[in-house]
């Protein structure tokens, strides 16, 4: 800090050396005592020292306590809330530049937040208002059960599937109001994903198998379903074995 500091202030220190050395000058011409001209110096010498040192340490405390917060600050431009205004001008300056940019920064942001709270609720309630009609088409396919129903039901089944990942998309900034914490049972939860995808799975020849599932965990039980439900359509799509199996354990 100090080396820094010397190198952005050599121009101010090599004026006052020279001013030092033609003061000397001066007063050697002037014919006064060399004990009261090399007095006279060094009370310069000292005075500047001190003033440079002066300047120096309230600078450094200022910049030390900015590094120090900058580095430590997940969220930067929280940086102006936590720094006190500094006593010399250019601080001062600086100061309130860096007020106005974090102003602006935080108006900006919350600006970006309530934009993004709005567009979720928006689209949490177009999907919710979809789902309706796919319920209804379902409901209309199970009562008519031939060949071209089933078909019409797979379809669904994607359009439900891309809705809810949809869903869960939208909700993934705040899961934090999405979760119900609660003990389950990860067989029970893995049985009930494999039944409602019973027939995508017998369709593509699918093997499952269980080891050890009868565990209990405390977890969200929808956002597991739907991991889950992820992993088997991913599963299915990007099958290459002839004879394809999918083995669900748990340690």
């Amino acid at each position: 800090m100090m080396i820094k500091y010397i190198k952005d202030h050599k121009v101010n220190l090599l004026i006052q050396i020279l001013f030092l050395i033609v003061l000397g000058f001066i007063l050697e011409s002037l014919q006064l005592d060399r004990f009261a001209v090399i007095y006279t110096i060094c009370i310069g010498v000292l005075c500047q020292i001190i003033v440079a040192a002066y300047d120096y340490l309230r600078k450094r405390e200022f910049y030390k306590e900015l590094e120090e917060y900058f580095s430590s600050l997940d969220k930067k431009y929280f940086l102006f809330e936590m720094i006190q205004e500094p006593s010399f001008e250019e601080g001062k300056i600086f100061y309130r530049w860096m007020e106005e940019i974090c102003k602006s920064a935080n108006d900006h942001l919350l600006l970006y937040k309530k934009e993004a709270v709005e567009y979720r609720e928006y689209i949490e309630m177009w999907i919710h208002e979809v789902k309706t009609p796919v319920a209804a088409m379902r409901l209309m396919a199970e009562n008519h059960p031939d060949e071209r129903m089933r078909q019409i039901e797979e379809e669904l089944n994607k359009i439900e599937y891309y809705l809810d990942q949809a869903l869960y998309y939208a909700r993934s900034s705040g899961v934090e109001k999405d979760y119900m914490v609660k003990e389950l049972n990860l067989k029970k939860i893995v049985e009930k994903v494999i039944r409602s995808n019973a027939r995508m799975l017998i369709k593509s020849k699918i093997k499952i198998t269980m080891e050890n599932m009868d565990q209990i965990v405390y977890s969200d039980e929808k956002w597991i379903e739907f991991i889950l439900k992820q992993l088997l359509i991913n599963a299915v799509k990007y099958r290459k074995e002839t004879e394809p199996s999918i083995e669900f354990c748990a340690e």
